[in-house]
């Protein structure tokens, strides 16, 4: 008879996962209509409006990477509170944005509170988790961003187009209030580490990193890179094709399947290994050559459904990649090396695509992000060649 496995789905997993569905709720809301805002409003270059939602990401980046070293000597709980309020107090100074360098610096400092903020998320379920589910139990926490994902999107571009800028940081003020509410009205564990095992991170700045999880980190990278396509440009791309109203739906489609498909994906990770992760590259390049080819709704929908399966799957099972080998008080470090590393992708991807863009225009931009996964793909096989075709049961 099959031992029974513990189960993930405590008050504390359940607590975090609320939160981390406010912070990328927030944080998906305003992604996809700050470009749009910084062109049409603000009157700026498209390489300023890729800089506006980049620059962002690459903040987040430096936030991730300090939480992922400090973490456990500052505290989880310490610097979740922390990384939260800031990101909290940011909110109310876009609605005095008046210029683009303005709206620049400001996105530079909410990006710095995302990156403590859900990174101490993240590092206190990885830690919360049982070893034996992990895969299983990250693919089922990432559902609260997908969620997240699904309406952010939807109703950021609906907004921006009928009521304006304004209408959608009303709604983020509101989710402020109930991040701010969540955060102080649940106990959050700490789970403090052994004085003897902080002495085993390194100093300087290779104590910032964890060197196991940069070959997945430096593909995450270029995935990223790829995705960023979609979170920075959507909504122009979908107004510039006459396809609004798909483009709303875009998001929506592209988490449901990422809702249906990481639950399983997660368990076949556990039991199969790497070799799962293998079918997310080329559904995800698929997806990508549909997106730059669509000519009808149904064309645009359908790419997100491989964007979805591919994309959101790969998203999940890599961070597990990163923190498998790993004792438990150095899984932290490991996740935000892997989250601040890829999203470099995701913090120059606007900003080059935007240098690019009056040059290759968005469909043959979207053709060339096809590429770049399958270029992801390579370096994968390169570092993990061994490991996909291990055997299950062999580790």
């Amino acid at each position: 008879m099959e031992k029974k496995r513990e189960s993930y789905l405590t008050r504390p997993f359940l607590v975090m996962s609320v939160m981390n569905f406010l912070v990328y709720s927030i944080f998906y809301l305003l992604m996809m209509v700050v470009a749009p805002f910084s062109m049409d409003i603000l009157h700026s270059e498209p390489w300023v409006a890729g800089l506006a939602a980049g620059c962002f990401l690459l903040a987040a980046m430096v936030g991730r990477l300090f939480t992922g070293r400090y973490i456990e000597e500052i505290g989880k709980r310490r610097l979740l509170l922390w990384g939260t309020i800031g990101y909290i107090l940011v909110m109310p100074l876009y609605y005095f944005v008046d210029s683009a360098p303005f709206f620049v610096g400001l996105r530079l400092l909410h990006g710095i509170g995302l990156g403590v903020s859900s990174s101490a998320i993240t590092t206190i379920v990885v830690n919360i988790l049982p070893r034996s589910r992990q895969g299983e139990g990250l693919s089922a926490f990432t559902l609260s961003a997908m969620v997240a994902m699904a309406v952010g999107p939807m109703i950021g571009i609906m907004l921006y187009h009928q009521l304006g800028f304004t209408a959608i940081l009303h709604i983020c003020m509101g989710q402020s209030l109930l991040l701010l509410i969540s955060l102080f009205a649940f106990s959050i564990p700490d789970l403090p580490v052994a004085p003897e095992n902080l002495k085993k991170f390194g100093s300087g700045f290779r104590g910032l990193f964890e060197k196991s999880a940069l070959p997945i980190s430096f593909v995450g990278t270029l995935m990223f890179l790829a995705y960023s396509g979609l979170s920075g440009f959507m909504a122009a791309y979908a107004r510039q094709i006459h396809m609004t109203e798909a483009g709303g739906l875009f998001f929506v489609v592209y988490s449901i399947v990422i809702i249906v498909s990481r639950p399983p994906m997660g368990r076949l990770y556990d039991r199969w290994g790497q070799r799962v992760v293998v079918p997310t590259y080329f559904a995800f390049a698929l997806g990508l050559l549909l997106l730059s080819r669509a000519e009808t709704s149904l064309v645009f929908l359908l790419s997100a459904v491989f964007i979805g399966f591919g994309f959101g799957n790969f998203n999940t099972l890599a961070r597990a990649i990163a923190v498998r080998p790993l004792p438990n008080y150095k899984w932290g470090i490991a996740s935000s090396t892997y989250l601040a590393i890829s999203e470099v992708g995701s913090g120059l991807g606007p900003f080059l695509q935007g240098i690019f863009l009056p040059y290759l225009g968005y469909r043959n931009l979207y053709l060339s992000l096809a590429m770049v996964t399958l270029l992801a793909f390579a370096l994968y096989v390169r570092s993990y060649g061994p490991e996909i075709m291990k055997k299950p049961g062999n580790e």
